[in-house]
C-alpha cells in the first residue's frame, strides 16, 4: 500500500500514478488536513484501487468503519 499524509492541503481529488500492466494491485491511500465546512470536521481522504483486486462493496465497508472510527458523537 502507498500512503501519502498531506497534512498542510485539503483537496477534493487527487489523481495517483499507476502503471497500466494488469499486475499493478498496489492501493494507494492519501488524506488531507482536516478543515471545517458547515459546522462539520471534515477530512479529506482518497483510496484508489484496481478494480481487478478490490470491488466497491468492499470500499464501501471501509468508508463506513471509516466514518465510525473519526466521527465523534454530537455533545
Amino acid at each position: 500500500m502507498f500512503y501519502s499524509a498531506l497534512p498542510w492541503i485539503t483537496f477534493t481529488s487527487i489523481d495517483h500514478t499507476i502503471n497500466l500492466r494488469h499486475d499493478d494491485a498496489i492501493q494507494r491511500v492519501s488524506r488531507g488536513t482536516y478543515f471545517q465546512a458547515d459546522d462539520k470536521t471534515m477530512l479529506p481522504f482518497n483510496i484508489q484501487v484496481s478494480h481487478l483486486f478490490v470491488d466497491g462493496v468492499h470500499l464501501g465497508m471501509f468508508k463506513e468503519r471509516l466514518d465510525t472510527l473519526l466521527i465523534l458523537p454530537a455533545e
